[in-house]
């Protein structure tokens, strides 16, 4: 479409929409002389005037229908129609306040379980999870007599990375929230215990800094951290500097040796595959 024609037909549009009234009155008397025209040509053919007036309606397809057409090529009806639709809408829930509410309510429950089946479909089929080889992640967890089900206890873990011959590797964390000290006020943070292999398991590494060492896994070497990209933008200004530094966790001094990559989130948050085994059993 040629851009002349764009640069005729928006603003004509756009006063269409938005002043409606004028735009009728002129369209009006657009059609009255028109049809008075063609009303002085037939008279001067011959015809009378009512025979004229006639004729001249008859070759306009009628006024009412042209009007109609030019409506049309500024093709904002529809928008038209919806809020006269909208206006009709709200004065009859207006009065109906009892049916009122019972459409909001069930609108707001529909709406709710659209979204929770939504955010699950996205995590589970549309969106792969931000790890190499995701399709292969499996989140293990115990299975009593009972059918309870419960994460691995630190010496169980410990018990499955030995007896290993089902999976590549195995890696554990544990989230809980502690209180972040030694930046500019206090504040609460979500952190996870991880074991030193997690982050090569999912083939993340932190952006700066470096990852955990297997030493550091035990009492004495364990106070070390690496922090989210997020943490250390919005608590740390982004400093490079903090690497080396220390912050303070319930009380408990930790040393930053690395700072994971934008967007980076644990297993936790996002679905994944269930792998069940017997209380304390894998092979």
């Amino acid at each position: 479409m040629r851009v002349e024609h764009w640069i005729y037909t928006l603003p004509l549009r756009l006063r269409s929409l938005f002043r409606r009234k004028q735009v009728e009155a002129e369209l009006d008397e657009e059609m009255r002389y028109h049809l008075d025209r063609l009303i002085e040509v037939n008279v001067a053919a011959g015809l009378s005037e009512e025979e004229a007036r006639f004729a001249a309606l008859r070759a306009m397809h009628g006024l009412e229908q042209r009007k109609e057409e030019c409506r049309d090529m500024r093709r904002v009806r529809v928008i038209e129609n919806f809020s006269q639709d909208f206006r009709f809408g709200l004065r009859m829930l207006a009065k109906s306040p009892l049916f009122t509410v019972v459409v909001v309510i069930t609108l707001a429950l529909s709406l709710s379980a659209t979204t929770v089946v939504f955010s699950v479909v996205n995590a589970l089929l549309l969106r792969s999870l931000p790890y190499d080889n995701a399709d292969q992640l499996v989140v293990l967890w115990s299975v009593f007599k009972s059918n309870n089900k419960a994460y691995a206890s630190p010496g169980n873990f410990h018990e499955w990375q030995e007896r290993n011959n089902s999976f590549q590797g195995l890696a554990a964390y544990d989230m809980l929230k502690l209180n972040l000290t030694g930046t500019d006020r206090p504040v609460v943070v979500e952190v996870s215990l991880v074991s030193a292999n997690l982050f090569s398991l999912l083939g993340v590494q932190p952006a700066r800094g470096r990852g955990f060492q297997l030493e550091e896994e035990q009492p004495g070497n364990n106070h070390v951290a690496v922090i989210s990209d997020n943490l250390w933008q919005s608590r740390f200004g982004a400093d490079p500097t903090v690497l080396g530094k220390t912050v303070q966790l319930d009380g408990d001094s930790y040393t930053v040796i690395g700072i994971m990559p934008p967007g980076f989130t644990y297993p936790e948050n996002r679905p994944l595959a269930p792998a069940q085994f017997p209380a304390g059993g894998i092979s």
